[in-house]
């Protein structure tokens, strides 16, 4: 059975036993505050003999118990009449760091109700002078920093719960509902095409295509997509080349290469307003009609961005347009 742990904080008003007792639980701790101290003993042992998981526990007594906490002393005694394993831990803090942190907070001190904090902190202490006496441990926290009294205590009292680590949850949500109020960071996204899954599509027309979408089943639904930038993605366009159906837009950057005069150009636009299309073909700031007829074309590949042709002799002039051998 693993070791039984029973931690008693007490100590000054404002030396940071709230803020102990915090940290003790965040390690997996089982903890009470202001506990009066006729109950100590009799809490101890429902722990101590408990098989559940109160094998380490922590209990918070202090003068806020007022007349109670006179029984204190004769709790100590009483756990170690049943041998109770314990430990006391007193905390503290210089005068001036106390009063500085009730000014700071403008918390009443439990014994300055009609007199100044430094006179209720006075009188504290010599209450407290038998208690701290009997202490296990005595921490002064006038310039202890947080991160120390966290070294201290994962050194002085271990780490409960050693499988535990950060908890990181990631979830998505909509801005018009609000951003969740126990968010610690927000990133929006709304810049990032909103993506769907495309069930089926086919080309209408040059610069038209019919696209059915995942889940988008009703009219209403696709509306939501009215004048809103649609983005294509470039594989479905590719895999239509193939089949020849795709916009002549599509071919805007292909390489033309003629398979007996080599390199002619590079298509920069499609003219489609002729009953022949053309492609128009730059090469060397020099711009060349070349009719996009499936006679011509011996191979397209849209890999490579490159369309392979064999034109008849004296269609174009293709001295100009083969690259020179040393360039």
């Amino acid at each position: 059975m693993e070791r039984f742990r029973f931690v008693i904080i007490t100590g000054m008003s404002g030396a940071g036993k709230t803020n102990f007792m915090q940290k003790l639980e965040d390690m997996g701790y089982y903890c009470v505050d202001n506990l009066p101290p006729v109950l100590i003993a009799r809490f101890a042992d429902l722990c101590w003999k408990s098989t559940s998981n109160t094998r380490h526990v922590a209990v918070v007594s202090d003068i806020r118990g007022g007349s109670f906490f006179d029984a204190l002393p004769q709790a100590l005694d009483e756990l170690n009449k049943r041998g109770i394993p314990h430990e006391v831990v007193f905390l503290e803090a210089s005068d001036e760091a106390l009063v500085r942190r009730y000014m700071e907070t403008r918390r009443q001190h439990p014994l300055a109700k009609t007199m100044r904090i430094q006179e209720g902190i006075e009188a504290e202490r010599k209450i407290l002078a038998g208690v701290r006496a009997q202490a296990d441990v005595i921490i002064d926290t006038t310039a202890m920093k947080p991160a120390d009294l966290q070294e201290y205590m994962g050194s002085r009292f271990g780490a409960v719960d050693k499988k535990r680590d950060m908890q990181i949850t990631v979830f998505s949500f909509g801005f018009k509902y609000g951003i969740p109020i126990d968010a610690d960071m927000v990133i929006d996204v709304r810049f990032l095409p909103n993506p769907f899954y495309v069930e089926e599509y086919r080309f209408r027309s040059d610069s038209t295509a019919l696209v059915k979408l995942e889940g988008v089943d009703s009219s209403e639904r696709a509306r939501m997509f009215t004048n809103v930038p649609v983005y294509f993605p470039l594989k479905f366009a590719q895999d239509a080349a193939v089949d020849g159906d795709v916009s002549w837009d599509f071919f805007v950057g292909f390489r033309v290469e003629d398979v007996n005069n080599g390199y002619i150009g590079d298509i920069v636009d499609v003219d489609t307003t002729t009953i022949n299309t053309l492609f128009i073909i730059e090469n060397d700031g020099e711009e060349t009609l070349l009719p996009a007829q499936e006679e011509f074309i011996r191979g397209v590949d849209p890999e490579k961005k490159l369309i392979t042709v064999e034109l008849p002799d004296g269609l174009l002039d293709l001295d100009h347009a083969a690259p020179d051998e040393d360039e």
